[in-house]
């Protein structure tokens, strides 16, 4: 008979087990906030996407401190599906995300089909599916929104506030809607150089549309991003689309 210890010696593993992963249906809810003119008659519709750990009351709020400024316009300012609260001083904050990339390991850990179906859903609940389209996005919602847009019906343009880009989620070849992209000059959360530089190759592409820094600006909204985004839609919405 062998002794106790003369047993084979267990070698632990460094490594985690390879993960494993299947879809599974969820009843995860899809909220959002919107607003259309008192006649019930808008001319169009402006979608806003916020940033990661963010939600879509905040950004509103941070573009249009004095409430909604344009009679004659619809928006719609949704959460992303995917709750991500951050703990403060007075307690937990509602926040979100569209989606998860991790960059350290370059993998789409949770891709953007599901916040993607969320807006979808609610413009359709909302009745401004028929209604020509501005897609603005800040931080990882100006990353999503050439991939909403893309996959919505009647868009005109596409701004976006400190974001980069993701070239995969531009059509190729080239969308007929324009992309503008801002930038704050005292954002130090993305990197407003290489955004530049991606959106100069964005346009070498054969995509329209300009770039423009806001000065003393951070890595947030600000009213007067605000108003240039409804002066944008102004002028899409009056534009004669070309597909």
């Amino acid at each position: 008979m062998k002794s106790p210890d003369s047993s084979p010696a267990i070698v632990a593993s460094s490594s985690p087990p390879p993960l494993r992963s299947v879809q599974i249906q969820t009843d995860i809810p899809f909220n959002w906030r919107s607003g259309k003119p008192s006649s019930g008659k808008p001319t169009g519709l402006v979608v806003m996407l916020h940033g990661y750990q963010d939600h879509g009351g905040y950004l509103f709020r941070k573009l249009f401190p004095q409430g909604w400024p344009a009679d004659e316009l619809a928006w719609l300012a949704p959460n992303g599906p995917f709750p991500t609260p951050v703990k403060t001083e007075k307690g937990w904050k509602e926040a979100y995300a569209w989606y998860f990339f991790d960059p350290d390991l370059n993998r789409l850990i949770l891709p953007p089909d599901t916040a993607l179906r969320g807006i979808q859903a609610a413009i359709d609940h909302e009745g401004f599916a028929h209604l020509p389209k501005l897609v603005f996005g800040f931080s990882q919602g100006g990353w999503l929104a050439p991939f909403v847009a893309q996959n919505l019906t009647d868009v005109r343009g596409l701004m976006a506030l400190g974001a980069g880009i993701r070239e995969e989620y531009y059509p190729q070849p080239p969308a007929a809607w324009p992309v503008d992209f801002m930038h704050g000059t005292e954002d130090h959360i993305v990197d407003r150089q290489q955004a530049q530089k991606s959106h100069a190759q964005l346009i070498a592409r054969g995509y329209q549309g300009h770039y423009e820094l806001i000065p003393g600006l951070d890595h947030r909204g600000r009213e007067d991003v605000g108003l240039k985004l409804i002066s944008r839609a102004r002028e899409l919405f009056r534009s004669t689309p070309q597909f």
